[in-house]
């Protein structure tokens, strides 16, 4: 289930990814953004961890790019796939340089380690983790980031997902 929480206070949060990945082999950074850095980070980071799944992971980076939110940052953590997922990967970052960056690391055997590695590089005020073989609904990124704003005794928000894997189903919270 997507889900996006507040990374507030960010040295905390930042600490504890930073101490549940020690020992983790450090990440290649193969693509980053080619345009003028943003003058302050993005409201939401977008953490796609993928694991040969190139055949869904347009799709779901498309769509948190025709999102109605604009604030936001992709990061893609590509974990020693097999398959061409880190060439799609980074055909997406070459295509949308200003919104989507590319990490590559070995395969650790454990997706949480690539979810982690993501929002260790994360600049947003919120994080949204979200499966690549998973979309959002195009206000997913308003609607929650809106809903973390207004409600400070508010931590997480999710949402029901759409899965696209032969099943096209959605998936209730």
């Amino acid at each position: 289930i997507p889900f996006m929480i507040k990374t507030e206070p960010e040295e905390a949060i930042r600490d504890a990814v930073a101490s549940a990945l020690a020992g983790v082999p450090a990440p290649t950074t193969l693509a980053t953004a080619t345009a003028a850095a943003p003058t302050h980070p993005p409201r939401v980071s977008v953490v796609i961890p993928c694991y040969n799944y190139a055949r869904y992971l347009p799709e779901a980076v498309e769509s948190v790019l025709t999102q109605t939110f604009t604030d936001f940052e992709v990061i893609v953590v590509d974990d020693g796939s097999t398959d061409d997922s880190l060439a799609v990967a980074e055909r997406l970052a070459a295509t949308h340089p200003d919104r989507v960056r590319v990490i590559a690391q070995a395969n650790t055997g454990q997706p949480a380690f690539a979810r982690n590695r993501g929002i260790a590089d994360a600049r947003g005020a919120y994080v949204l983790c979200l499966d690549a073989d998973d979309k959002i609904a195009p206000t997913m990124l308003e609607r929650c980031a809106g809903l973390l704003d207004t409600s400070p005794q508010v931590a997480m928000a999710y949402t029901d997902r759409r899965d696209f894997d032969g099943v096209d189903d959605v998936v209730l919270a």
